[in-house]
């Protein structure tokens, strides 16, 4: 929602502190091809995690691009064989601590290295009446299957 408002804002705010930006408004079909071809620079990419695991964010968006079938959504180019290995280790590691330590690990180098910068965090908006309830769920699936109607 508001992609290009959201960008030409940033754009601006780029253009404060010196950085020549032009805005490309496209539709998400030509978008996202743009970075799945790792043809971008700056753009918004949101992303959601079905699995609820960071292995899933961090196979798409951090690892290496193209190596062992991974990284097919990093678009900034970035390349870090330690942290390809330790995501990597990820999809055999059953010792829950072990894994929860890799996790963090690797969260902590992406942070300092700002490999991306969040600047935006899509809201989700919802409208209530009292004699309808249904469910909010994380994902942002309506399950009608769970509405109930109420005695107000």
């Amino acid at each position: 929602m508001n992609d290009e408002a959201i960008c030409t804002a940033i754009s601006s705010f780029l253009g404060r502190i010196g950085v020549k930006t032009t805005v490309a408004a496209r539709p998400i079909a030509l978008h996202g091809a743009a970075i799945n071809s790792a043809d971008s620079d700056f753009y918004p990419f949101g992303w959601g995690v079905p699995t609820f695991d960071s292995a899933y964010v961090l196979d798409y968006l951090l690892h290496t691009r193209g190596k062992d079938g991974r990284g097919s959504t990093n678009a900034t180019r970035y390349s870090n064989p330690a942290l390809d290995a330790k995501i990597v280790g990820l999809s055999s590691e059953s010792d829950k601590a072990r894994r929860d330590k890799a996790i963090h690990d690797i969260w902590t180098t992406v942070q300092k290295e700002r490999i991306y910068i969040p600047l935006h965090n899509q809201v989700l908006d919802y409208a209530m009446v009292r004699k309808l309830d249904i469910p909010v769920d994380p994902m942002n699936y309506t399950f009608f299957k769970n509405a109930t109607l109420g005695n107000k």
